[in-house]
């Protein structure tokens, strides 16, 4: 443990995560697999999660100024899941982005994914319904997800 935080994961022996920190507590690097071969990195800007690298892939999040209001659940690992599952792994172990993210892309000659974000807030300024619309290619897709509190 480092600072209340897991550094390293093992399982069935020879498949390991390790987790590696910068000093404000926001993760900095994932390795993974057998021997631990495949990296992730991960850049903070301003209290926010702005790049992360794999294999020469960069996902570029961008942010809006508002925050979730919302203590139970992180929306940006969520957002990960439906854009970049290979990516999605412990994506936030350690803390998470302050703001909302609005888009997120990750550039390809072929496989090109973009998504956009928006929100709408409930009288308690907590979000209560984001649409997500994702562009993979040629194929445009929305989603909608409503939080009930």
């Amino acid at each position: 443990m480092q600072e209340d935080r897991v550094t390293e994961r093992i399982e069935g022996g020879n498949y390991r995560d390790r987790f590696a920190y910068n000093p404000d507590g926001t993760l900095a690097a994932y390795t993974f697999g057998p021997g631990s071969e495949q990296v992730m990195n991960y850049q903070w800007t301003d209290g926010n999660l702005t790049q992360i690298t794999q294999n020469q892939q960069t996902a570029t999040i961008e942010y809006g100024t508002e925050t979730a209001g919302i203590a139970n659940i992180d929306l940006l690992a969520y957002i990960f899941m439906e854009l970049l599952p290979e990516m999605s792994r412990y994506r936030l172990t350690g803390l998470t982005s302050r703001n909302l993210p609005i888009a997120c892309s990750v550039p390809g000659t072929d496989n090109s994914k973009r998504i956009t974000i928006a929100y709408e807030f409930g009288e308690n300024r907590a979000v209560s319904k984001i649409t997500i619309n994702k562009l993979y290619g040629d194929q445009e897709t929305t989603a909608t997800v409503t939080l009930v509190y």
